[in-house]
């Protein structure tokens, strides 16, 4: 049996945000360190979603969500082998407890 994924819950980010993911990634991806490019964005007036300014901090933390969304988005194919039935046992705890 084979089960196909691709999202598993991945909300829809608007095209101001994904602007600036695009932006940080670029920027790491040409070996910019954090502070600068949170000296970048600030210089530029660009402010964090919840309208503070950037510091490395945010930037690395901001970088390494948006990797691991992308990597989320890929595609992924897993393949069981078996499946085993699910197994529900009842237990009563009033019967264990002292009286």
């Amino acid at each position: 049996m084979t089960i196909r994924t691709r999202l598993l819950t991945l909300p829809e980010l608007s095209a101001d945000q994904l602007e600036r993911l695009h932006l940080i990634d670029d920027l790491h991806q040409r070996s910019l360190t954090n502070r600068d490019i949170a000296d970048y964005l600030n210089e530029r007036g660009m402010r964090s979603p919840r309208g503070g300014s950037y510091s490395p901090k945010l930037v690395w933390v901001t970088h390494k969500k948006f990797l691991l969304r992308k990597e989320r988005m890929k595609d992924s194919t897993y393949t069981v082998d078996r499946m085993y039935p699910a197994k529900r046992e009842r237990v009563s705890y009033l019967s264990e407890m002292p009286k």
